[in-house]
């Protein structure tokens, strides 16, 4: 797809819903199936806002918030509201592995006292955070980072975070933390932060301005990617469970009982359904309503306490 380097264009290339179905297929593959997909340079109007629903529909399906943005608004390519919505998806596919079920081997930063269940509600962003200061601390650096904005400024984050994670056979070739630290001047720092970041393959969504201006999202955005490409972080070992030796009673204790007999599950099916019987087979009726003539005359009407039921 051949763009303007500004990136003018985007608005125009999303305004027939194709473009922005891809993105979503990238944050959260499978979403969409491409096939459903009105393609060509010629489209109607209503192909155009088939493609755009579908991807709007969609995109609220990952769990983006789509409440105040239209399929009109993507087809006159209002900037704020594309703008938020991609950014949402982007972040959406940034953060969606940044979790203990996806790396089981974040036990590591758990705090002293605190369970896994404690740990697996913390947001991406936090534990983006606590991984961050997990390699610092490695680091024997002192800076800890607690938002996205002025604690990177000065690079001095980067700078120690890059050396840590950086796999041994490439660490040879990297500016080293404190080399970074020595330049005065910040672009300077930002722009050797980023010449690591390359040799990790990693060097994208930031420049060095948006370092030392501290973008809260575009530091989101480099930070997530370094943690998807390079975690750093060794899986957890299995304990072994504990020998414990038992008397002849215990075991006896806990030795297997028969399985349960087709007819006592059963007896254990009917008991569970009774209780739900009432509810299912009383059907409210309001035979005031019925047409007698199309039932033919042959039902009587009731009255009464009948007519109650």
């Amino acid at each position: 797809m051949v763009r303007k380097e500004n990136g003018d264009d985007l608005y125009e290339k999303c305004s027939d819903g194709f473009l922005l179905c891809k993105i979503i297929n990238c944050s959260a593959p499978q979403t969409i199936d491409l096939r459903a997909l009105h393609r060509g340079k010629r489209l109607t109007t209503y192909q155009v806002m088939e493609n755009i629903t579908l991807a709007l529909n969609s995109a609220r399906a990952i769990g983006c918030n789509v409440v105040n943005i239209g399929a009109a608004d993507i087809v006159d390519g209002t900037r704020h509201l594309l703008l938020g919505l991609l950014w949402q998806i982007i972040k959406i596919g940034l953060l969606r592995q940044i979790n203990v079920v996806a790396h089981s081997e974040l036990v590591a930063l758990l705090d002293e006292d605190e369970t896994i269940t404690e740990f697996a509600k913390l947001a991406p962003e936090q534990i983006l955070m606590r991984w961050v200061n997990y390699h610092l601390k490695r680091a024997d650096c002192d800076a800890r980072m607690e938002n996205f904005t002025i604690d990177v400024k000065d690079c001095e984050v980067y700078a120690y975070l890059l050396e840590q994670i950086s796999p041994p056979e490439k660490k040879p070739f990297l500016h080293s933390s404190k080399a970074i630290l020595d330049a005065v001047d910040l672009v300077q720092r930002a722009e050797m932060v980023l010449q690591n970041a390359e040799k990790l393959n990693c060097r994208v969504f930031v420049q060095p301005k948006d370092i030392i201006n501290g973008s809260m999202k575009l530091n989101l955005a480099f930070l997530a990617n370094l943690f998807n490409t390079n975690p750093a972080l060794e899986p957890p070992t299995p304990q072994p469970a504990p020998v414990i030796e038992e008397t002849r009673e215990e075991k006896s204790e806990e030795e297997p009982q028969p399985p349960p007999s087709r007819w006592e599950c059963l007896l254990a099916w009917l008991k569970a359904l009774l209780p739900q019987a009432p509810q299912a087979t009383r059907v409210p009726r309001a035979w005031f309503r019925a047409n007698y003539d199309l039932l033919g005359g042959k039902d009587t009407k009731l009255t009464g306490k009948y007519l109650a039921e």
